[in-house]
């Protein structure tokens, strides 16, 4: 695990151990190169981090993470296209109670995927259902209620119907291990 949070990698051994897992933690900056080996690790993960990056920050991030990948990166943000997480957002931003800052969804990582090294990518979205909690504001309550029977077809770990989860996943398989 990577953070630049001292407090947080803490947080996360505590974490680790609670749950009988064993990890490695190293406090850097992801917008700098990374202290690994070129294809030190088969997959590369990151959730909730790219929102609160610029386009090309998240370029440069995506292409260390693809060189110490050997096959696999992985990346959750926030998905544009879910409406309910859209509409609660931009409420809870109007009436100032939005806590997670400059947080900023993505439509799509796919082309920034491509220009890191990635030979194939896969993009979806998860947690349709998670996403109709957002709708906070008044009548909130009515809308997630209608669109519940709609939004926990696919369940919370399979692609959401309409592309309407609250999280965009987005697999990238690096070009080396495309021809394995």
């Amino acid at each position: 695990m990577v953070d630049w949070s001292v407090e947080s990698l803490a947080f996360s051994r505590v974490l680790y151990r609670a749950l009988g897992q064993r990890g490695r933690f190293c406090q850097a900056d992801i917008t700098g190169p990374l202290p690994f080996a070129s294809g030190s690790y088969d997959l590369v993960f990151s959730c909730g981090v790219f929102e609160y990056f610029t386009t090309s920050q998240i370029e440069a991030i995506l292409k260390e993470m693809f060189r110490i990948s050997t096959t696999r990166v992985v990346v959750m943000v926030p998905n544009a296209l879910s409406l309910p997480y859209r509409l609660g957002k931009w409420y809870l931003e109007k009436t100032g109670n939005w806590p997670w800052g400059g947080e900023v969804p993505s439509y799509s990582l796919r082309r920034l995927f491509r220009s890191a090294g990635s030979a194939k990518t896969e993009e979806f979205s998860v947690a349709a259902r998670h996403s109709l909690n957002f709708l906070t504001m008044p009548f909130g309550d009515r809308i997630r209620k209608a669109l519940t029977p709609v939004f926990t077809r696919s369940g919370e770990s399979r692609p959401a119907v309409l592309r309407q989860g609250y999280l965009l996943v987005t697999i990238g398989q690096k070009e080396t291990a495309a021809l394995r």
